[in-house]
């Protein structure tokens, strides 16, 4: 079979343009692709593209910043697997257990912490060195005046700030001066009274009964305290417990009670005596009718105080039991 070429020939000019236009569109497309590609070409970076034979400037890397789009986190960077994340903010305060604001909860130190001894503010203007003790607690020391501050002390100061320390009581031991006197006391009217000297003791009524008043100098917690007196050796002889009722006072209560030896016992439930003021005594009157004192006894800690003493016929022994537990 025989093969033909045919030339086909266009009689219209604006044709012939067009099928000479269309090789040339051809070929600048092909130069086109051929020009070089721009990209990241960092191997190492987060968006390193195969393609690309220029860089452009648009690498990015572990370690960068960017921008994670949670306005909730701060110091946004990409990491180690390209991923854009930030950090959630912690909480800020004191991490120091050692502080006395110490904070379980914070992770963020916020330079708060303060310790036992820093300085601080008592809100007292009438303090000076205010400091946070071992507990803590804000103290600062009183530029006031010191003296007697217990009204129930004969020498109660009322212009007085601080405690010194020097509060004395009704039935507290002194000095009167006069050395032949013995047994020195304040009496009820805070006058310091010694006995004179006798020979003839605690008087004895008809029925040899000694009367002999008992008392106990309390705190502000009265109702924590009792008393009662029984046969020393025998507590099958014994008064019923006595109650206080008073605070920081004299709580007293008189017995007839038959020559021999007696102890006094006093309690306190919450296990702190009477305080540093807490005291207990027993007395008498003389067939003369001056007060004996026949012992005074600190009571200022524990649950448990017992003095023993004797009673004959006209004659005080002194004491010879004196136990505080």
């Amino acid at each position: 079979m025989q093969q033909k070429i045919y030339l086909f020939c266009s009689q219209n000019p604006a044709a012939m343009k067009k099928i000479w236009f269309l090789p040339l569109i051809v070929f600048v497309l092909f130069l086109h692709s051929c020009a070089e590609q721009e990209g990241c070409i960092d191997i190492n970076a987060c968006n390193f593209s195969l393609d690309a034979v220029v860089d452009d400037g648009s690498c990015y890397s572990p370690g960068d910043d960017c921008d994670d789009g949670d306005e909730n986190t701060s110091y946004d960077v990409y990491g180690n697997n390209c991923q854009c994340e930030g950090v959630t903010p912690g909480v800020s305060g004191c991490i120091s257990d050692d502080a006395c604001n110490y904070n379980a909860d914070a992770t963020d130190d916020d330079g708060s912490c303060y310790y036992p001894g820093d300085p601080c503010d008592d809100g007292d203007s009438s303090t000076t060195n205010d400091a946070y003790n071992s507990n803590c607690d804000c103290v600062g020391e009183s530029t006031g005046s010191a003296g007697c501050t217990n009204s129930g002390a004969c020498n109660y100061d009322p212009n007085a700030t601080d405690d010194d320390g020097s509060c004395y009581y009704p039935g507290s031991p002194c000095d009167d001066g006069d050395s032949s006197t013995t047994n020195d006391a304040y009496n009820a009217n805070c006058d310091c009274v010694g006995n004179p000297p006798t020979d003839s003791g605690c008087a004895v009524n008809a029925d040899g009964f000694i009367s002999v008043t008992f008392g106990v100098m309390t705190d502000e917690w009265s109702e924590e305290c009792s008393y009662r007196i029984f046969a020393t050796g025998d507590e099958t002889v014994t008064t019923d417990w006595i109650s206080a009722t008073t605070d920081d006072v004299v709580n007293s209560a008189t017995w007839g009670l038959s020559t021999g030896n007696w102890t006094m016992e006093v309690n306190d439930t919450y296990g702190d005596g009477k305080t540093d003021n807490g005291y207990y005594f027993a007395e008498c009157q003389t067939t003369t009718g001056a007060t004996e004192v026949l012992f005074t006894t600190d009571f200022t800690d524990g649950f448990e105080s017992q003095t023993s003493f004797e009673l004959t016929n006209g004659i005080i022994g002194p004491p010879f039991v004196d136990e505080n537990n």
